[in-house]
């Protein structure tokens, strides 16, 4: 769950839906020489939007933190981080082993700077033999899979900016995608108008729509009472124009 404040309330996101956002943005890719789309790139697509499936079930019954809170993502027990990446691999194996194979890419971009602890270690190492073998059923090497899993690193990180305001500060550094052109997402007039330098996409203007329920910014009771308040809670669009500038590349 992404927890972002709104004066006096909370609007909450979910892991699966923040990736079908993140799902929405690769679909746009430009697909050009700077911007090339790796293949099979209907898989790939497939991919990004599934590469949090693994908080599904956590989704369908969040808790709280110490100080009675919704729990954000990054408030998450190691244990409970490793138990729900493990589990995401394991969905994605059920469908694709190139989808599985780029989950558990994602997993150790995120964990590769833990290693001097044991549980993320331990993962670490048995994700590096899962995708070694992968790439070797799929006939990828390691370069192709790190083009193809370079744009859901991207547009997972676009996704996540946009659902916690980071724009709201400033320039935000997303990093690159596949091509590796350095991409910089903008404020225009507000935060909710943005734009991104270079220009990545198909067209010159996206709407970005990410779904979310507002609860009151209280300390609940318990975690019952806290589901309870999410289950009743009006459902909300935040909304993003994204916009081509002139002078862009």
């Amino acid at each position: 769950m992404i927890r972002y404040t709104a004066e006096n309330d909370w609007l909450l996101t979910t892991q699966p839906h923040h990736a079908l956002v993140s799902a929405f943005l690769a679909a746009h890719w430009r697909g050009d020489a700077d911007f090339p789309r790796p293949d099979p790139w209907p898989l790939l697509l497939v991919a990004v939007a599934e590469h949090d499936l693994g908080w599904h079930a956590w989704e369908a019954a969040p808790t709280l933190n110490q100080r009675g809170e919704p729990r954000d993502f990054l408030e998450m027990s190691l244990d409970d981080h490793l138990a729900i990446w493990r589990q995401g691999i394991a969905y994605a194996l059920q469908q694709s082993r190139l989808i599985a194979l780029l989950v558990s890419c994602h997993f150790t971009y995120l964990y590769e700077g833990r290693r001097s602890e044991a549980p993320v270690l331990a993962m670490l190492d048995e994700q590096s033999a899962l995708q070694a073998r992968l790439r070797a059923e799929l006939g990828l090497d390691e370069n192709a899979t790190r083009e193809a899993y370079s744009l859901i690193r991207l547009m997972d990180w676009f996704s996540l900016a946009l659902a916690l305001g980071r724009a709201e500060h400033g320039s935000v550094d997303l990093g690159s995608g596949p091509g590796g052109v350095p991409l910089v997402l903008e404020p225009l007039d507000d935060a909710t108008h943005l734009t991104v330098r270079p220009w990545p996409f198909d067209t010159d203007s996206l709407h970005v729509r990410m779904e979310a329920r507002r609860v009151p910014r209280r300390t609940f009771a318990d975690d019952a009472d806290f589901r309870e308040t999410l289950r009743q809670a009006p459902l909300v669009l935040r909304e993003w124009r994204l916009m081509r500038v002139a002078r862009q590349v």
